[in-house]
């Protein structure tokens, strides 16, 4: 009797275990699917777009001045590295910029790898405020991801063209229209499933910024609304199944704002706080999702501005933050040296 009660046993043990075996293989499994790199680039071409957005700005906002650079890390651990360098400004209006940011990419863990983006921008100040540009825009990728135990390399050229105000200190508006052709080299299952595909990508920045002042204090912010959209073809993956042609949609408002206080001081501290709303729209994607998440995010910090013999610097740490709370610690520094 004791010996058939120990046999049951060892035999619920085991089915037990092979259940989990199979059902948690299963979930392991379930996003490694043909198509699954889709649920990564969506969530890179949001971060891309944002970083090229952010570089054709600081040209337009330039003041003729070379060799800028900045380091920050952000909650995730991701360091991103930006330069910019040659930037010019004449005395007929005529202005320009080179921006490239280089960014050491760990996200939730389901994306890992080094990402690569540029703007080179040529405009012009016309009379009464108003300025037109265009900017060259060049994107690299180079990334594991776990999730399928995949890569995804791609290579991407494009133009953006917009137009803008900048009446000194006041409110000013931009807005940006950008196209991108893109051609991806994607694996997974440890690299006995690859494919190839080309795809094209739009976003538009609408966006306004101001500053207030209030005696000793400068209150800088912007606000706006950028939509991104992405467009796979379809393909056929080697060792692998076919995928169908794509489309996702990534919508971002924000609104940053930065706070200085002692308007004659050298060293000027800030505070800062930014906060984003992103909706994601990937229904056509192959059931597994996106690696970006909706949802509120925030930053507040604390940081100081200030300038040493034709060098300006700015210097920043605070918390990072989302729709659960506190997400970790991020902090940044850039220079900005004119010669």
């Amino acid at each position: 009797m004791i010996r058939s009660c120990i046999r049951i046993r060892i035999a619920l043990i085991l089915l037990g275990a092979s259940l989990a075996l199979a059902f948690g293989g299963a979930q392991a499994q379930a996003r490694n699917v043909p198509g699954s790199a889709s649920a990564a680039t969506q969530d890179l071409s949001e971060i891309i777009t944002d970083e090229m957005a952010d570089a054709i700005l600081d040209a337009l906002d330039g003041d003729g001045g070379a060799g800028v650079g900045g380091v920050s890390q952000d909650a995730s651990g991701n360091v991103t590295i930006s330069s910019m360098g040659g930037g010019f400004l004449t005395e007929g209006g005529t202005f320009g910029g080179v921006r490239l940011t280089y960014r050491d990419l760990d996200i939730d863990g389901e994306i890992e790898g080094d990402m690569l983006v540029g703007a080179a921008t040529l405009g012009q100040r016309l009379d009464g405020g108003v300025v037109v540009f265009a900017s060259l825009l060049i994107e690299e990728l180079d990334v594991d991801t776990p999730y399928n135990s995949g890569t995804v390399e791609s290579t991407g050229y494009g133009l953006a063209l917009g137009a803008a105000t900048r009446n000194g200190a006041g409110l000013n508006y931009s807005a940006t229209f950008g196209l991108m052709e893109l051609d991806y080299d994607v694996t997974r299952s440890a690299g006995a499933v690859s494919g190839n595909y080309e795809a094209s990508r739009w976003f538009v920045d609408l966006r306004g910024t101001n500053s207030v002042f209030l005696e000793s204090t400068q209150v800088d912010y912007d606000f706006g609304l950028r939509h991104v959209r992405q467009s796979d073809d379809a393909y056929t993956e080697t060792g692998g199944g076919a995928v169908a042609a794509q489309d996702y949609d990534s919508t971002v408002a924000f609104l940053n704002t930065r706070t200085h206080f002692g308007a004659d001081m050298a060293a000027r501290p800030y505070l800062q706080g930014d906060m984003r709303y992103v909706f994601n729209d990937n229904a056509s994607l192959p059931g597994i999702g996106s690696t970006s998440s909706e949802g509120l995010r925030g930053y507040l910090g604390l940081g100081m501005t200030g300038d040493l013999q034709g060098l300006s610097y700015d210097a920043g740490l605070g918390g990072h933050f989302n729709e659960d709370g506190y997400a970790g610690l991020g902090a940044r520094l850039s220079v900005n040296l004119r010669f």
